[in-house]
């Protein structure tokens, strides 16, 4: 298609490569991913308003990924801000691999790659979920991982499981998705003595900016020391004295949501 527009190999417009794929009438976000995948491949030099397209010479047949999948969810719409910008997002997916990843896997250390971001991005916008919960979707895979004889054995590091930028195998797809929706998940372990485990559960449905915790004998005595949680912007939680399973906590009997009647 580029190579029907190019006067000696070469393209120039002012309009860039839209008017190439205006004219084949193909979705302009389709037609850049295959672009990208070919520039990527050393066939194309420079960028899309003025490039070039280079020859190889080789009696070796070039090996092709099936990229169907790929190229069906680079098209879709771009999605609205989330409000968590790309960097945040790096943050709390280094966290939340480095915290939940089998012992044998590579620990995702120094600054976060661009590539490695989109390619998570690009899974999650297949499986429509948004920026603010890319870290529990990196958990939920990884918790198949470990459940799983076969992908806990390796010694994988991120891009192993991910892929690497937007151009991701089909395979590399159906891997991450078959993994995510696996019933077969590794049960997590959650710190009851963490604030920010706390702030995170709570987050969107009460407005608590810290979290006191309290000791009682057990749920009926926390029931009649209620009186004693008098900040209306701290979740309290209740233990037995030493213990780390809470027995009672802020909205444990909420009748408006399902939500906090029991610990995750």
């Amino acid at each position: 298609m580029i190579a029907s527009v190019c006067r000696d190999g070469s393209f120039d417009s002012a309009r860039g490569m839209i008017v190439i794929s205006e004219l084949y009438n193909i979705s302009y976000n389709t037609f850049m991913a295959r672009v990208r995948r070919l520039k990527a491949a050393g066939g194309l030099k420079g960028d899309q308003h003025r490039c070039e397209l280079v020859i190889p010479y080789s009696d070796e047949a070039p090996v092709e990924k099936n990229l169907d999948i790929a190229d069906e969810t680079n098209s879709k719409p771009k999605r609205k801000a989330s409000g968590v910008t790309q960097k945040e997002s790096m943050v709390a997916i280094k966290k939340a691999w480095n915290d939940h990843k089998p012992d044998n896997y590579l620990r995702l250390d120094g600054s976060f790659p661009l590539p490695l971001f989109i390619a998570i991005e690009t899974q999650a916008k297949r499986l429509n979920i948004e920026r603010p919960k890319y870290p529990d979707f990196v958990i939920e895979v990884l918790s198949a991982v470990k459940a799983d004889p076969w992908w806990s054995a390796q010694s994988f590091k991120p891009s192993n499981l991910f892929g690497w930028s937007a151009e991701l195998d089909d395979k590399k797809f159906k891997n991450v998705e078959k993994l995510y929706k696996s019933p077969y998940k590794q049960k997590i372990e959650f710190d009851y003595l963490s604030e920010e485990f706390w702030l995170k559960w709570y987050d969107g449905y009460y407005e608590v900016d810290k979290v006191i915790f309290k000791t009682s004998a057990d749920y009926w005595e926390s029931l009649d020391r209620s009186s004693e949680e008098t900040d209306n912007k701290a979740a309290y939680v209740w233990l037995k004295e030493g213990g780390k399973v809470p027995h009672h906590w802020t909205g444990h009997n909420d009748q408006t949501t399902r939500k906090f009647r029991y610990l995750p």
